[in-house]
């Protein structure tokens, strides 16, 4: 049996290291919401921790991907950081008039201006990482591609 056949009737869990697209978007979720919780406790709104852990969970997600799933890691950033913002809007003081969903639209609106440099670095981080991913995978020869568990391009 050649090599790529042997490969492929291993379990696809256990040849390919790396996260699936679903993988990567729940633990950008969880530590994502990991620093908000820990800004809303300190300050009532989101600041550094949110920032930060959005900006780690965007690099490590885009990083750990694997190869099929890389276009993924440019689509999941923004929509994790608006979820997580919406989330981060119930637990924090609300203010203003107008009922609950015009609130909730206006405050998520305002969440996503103030903190779309954050959320802008985060995906241009992931499109970066994924460039240099898929770069350095070209460049690496067909039969080490298929050791490798990436199979043939």
């Amino acid at each position: 049996m050649a090599p790529y056949a042997q490969h492929r009737s291993r379990s696809a869990v256990s040849s390919v290291p790396g996260l699936t697209a679903g993988g990567a978007a729940v633990l950008s979720v969880v530590l994502t919401t990991i620093g908000a919780a820990g800004d809303l406790v300190l300050a009532d709104s989101l600041g550094l921790g949110f920032s930060g852990a959005f900006l780690l969970a965007t690099a490590w997600g885009a990083l750990r991907l694997i190869r099929r799933d890389l276009a993924a890691a440019v689509v999941i950033p923004p929509l994790v950081y608006a979820g997580v913002a919406l989330l981060a809007l119930q637990v924090a003081p609300a203010g203003g008039s107008g009922d609950w969903l015009t609130r909730q639209v206006l405050a998520l609106l305002l969440s996503l201006a103030h903190g779309a440099p954050v959320l802008l670095g985060g995906t241009a981080l992931a499109g970066v990482i994924v460039l240099v991913r898929r770069h350095r995978s070209a460049a690496v020869p067909a039969r080490i591609r298929i050791s490798m568990g990436i199979g043939p391009s």
